[in-house]
């Protein structure tokens, strides 16, 4: 607690939120910025694997597993899984490099093992009282060994720079059920229309008295009056529809490190974009943190980072939260639909690695997320999503999209994302019973509703031509309440 407050106070004064200087100003609740890049005086280095030579100055809470035997066994479905992601990886390169690395690796082994010969036979002779011309050869003998050693290791750690690291920024793999194309699996009435000109969210609000937009930082806004009510029902609301199925509640930190970061599948070389807080020189590069919020993917798995389950029988662990979620980047979209910061409603499932109960468990999330949509009464349709609307961490992954009348488009609201061991082989989270080896966690991450963004489309489907909004009558009673 008293490492939080610390970093709280230090925020004022030194927090820097990526290396820029960023002047704003505002249009209509749309934030544009100028900014001037600050001189870099570091190398970015990844925080998830420690290459030999960093191990020094850099503190490693842990090291991922690494076993990419079987996404190498097979180069055409790597290739294929690249290529549907629409991402530049050079996949051979990147396999050539890891068997040149484990190569170098096994012939250090090698020269270790003769020094450990070397220096028992060094041992011996000397409690015998063995020629000294013969212990002189063999210690010769191995301080060359010992210099072997040496210079095989700086290749070694030279190759972790582009093996060890460049492997881990691979994604997860594609879920058979993951097509080339978005799939449409739902959708609810027809999109709203209007006799007169309807206006969008911003307009609403803030004739209203109900929505204010300040220039002090990137798409601040305030919810006031009868919004910032209806803000607490709509996580209320979707709170309440998991947690009778047995979905424990749970607060999460809203600073992560950037171990976790990397280890929810953000490259390295993007890290800084994820709002970097930096209180010193020193921690700019290394175990920096980031301002995430409590209701994110990377929130979550911190609480199981480096944990291992022994009791399987109390899986899965079915848990719901409602915090502040921050993105980070700013969007082209105006007002709520491309603020910065929201409260949401996220669920995070841990569950052993089993096809059929993975698949239970997506038919039951999906039937209760599109069961509360329908309640709201808005035009919504759920999209499965193909590899190239994927985030690295996602094996599969499905969207709930509503629509906008001021954008002309849909917006998502609500995500399934399949993550399978992906995070747990990089973050260590296991489960071990007696009589069985330990093995790695399957994960899925729920964003239920993005509350900020569903405010916004609520107010411009339901808005009347007097220019107030109906409330759906699910939400409305939960509004009675506060």
């Amino acid at each position: 607690m008293v490492y939080y407050i610390k970093i709280l106070k230090t925020l004022g004064s030194v927090c820097q939120l990526q290396r820029t200087n960023i002047l704003f100003y505002m249009k209509r609740g749309i934030f544009f910025s100028q900014s001037k890049k600050l001189p870099e005086n570091t190398t970015l280095t990844a925080a998830l694997y420690v290459p030999g030579n960093k191990a020094t100055n850099v503190d490693g809470f842990l090291s991922p597993y690494l076993d990419f035997s079987q996404q190498f066994e097979s180069l055409s479905d790597l290739e294929f899984n690249i290529r549907q992601r629409g991402l530049s990886i050079n996949v051979r390169h990147i396999v050539s490099k890891w068997k040149e690395w484990k190569e170098l690796e096994h012939q250090q082994q090698q020269l270790e093992e003769k020094r450990e010969i070397i220096a028992k036979k060094i041992k011996t002779l000397k409690n015998k009282s063995g020629s000294k011309e013969m212990v002189s050869e063999l210690k010769q003998c191995g301080k060359k060994i010992r210099e072997q050693v040496k210079d095989l290791s700086a290749h070694i750690w030279d190759l972790e720079e582009t093996a060890v690291i460049a492997a881990l920024q691979l994604p997860n793999y594609l879920h058979h059920t993951t097509g080339l194309d978005n799939k449409q699996i739902f959708n609810l009435s027809d999109k709203p229309s209007f006799t007169y000109q309807p206006k969008d969210h911003v307009q609403l609000g803030e004739s209203a008295g109900e929505l204010v937009f300040l220039n002090n930082s990137p798409t601040a806004y305030y919810l006031k009056n009868g919004l910032a009510i209806l803000e607490l029902a709509c996580s209320e609301y979707f709170l309440s529809r998991f947690k009778v199925l047995g979905y424990m509640h749970q607060s999460n930190p809203d600073f992560v490190k950037a171990i976790v970061v990397e280890g929810c599948g953000v490259q390295y070389v993007d890290r800084h974009k994820f709002n970097k807080v930096v209180s010193q020189e020193a921690d700019l590069d290394k175990n920096s943190l980031h301002l995430v919020g409590g209701g994110s993917l990377a929130a979550f798995s911190a609480c199981f980072a480096k944990q291992l389950l022994e009791k399987p029988e109390y899986l899965p662990q079915k848990l719901i939260t409602v915090g502040r979620n921050y993105s980070p980047s700013n969007s082209k979209f105006p007002g709520l639909l491309g603020c910065r910061q929201s409260t949401v409603v996220d669920v995070f499932i841990v569950h052993e690695c089993n096809p059929v109960q993975e698949m239970q468990l997506l038919d039951e999330i999906l039937l209760t997320l599109i069961q509360s949509y329908i309640e709201l009464g808005l035009h919504f349709k759920v999209i499965q999503y193909s590899a190239q609307h994927l985030d690295s961490h996602e094996a599969a992954a499905v969207g709930v999209h509503i629509f906008s009348v001021s954008t002309g488009k849909y917006h998502e609201v609500g995500r399934i994302s399949l993550c399978s061991d992906y995070i747990s082989k990089r973050l260590w989270t296991l489960c071990k019973s007696s009589g069985r080896p330990a093995s790695f966690l399957s994960m899925i991450h729920v964003r239920t509703c993005h509350v900020a963004r569903l405010l916004g489309l609520l107010m411009e489907n339901q808005q009347q031509e007097d220019g107030t909004y109906n409330i759906p009558a699910c939400l409305k009673s939960i509004m009675n309440i506060f």
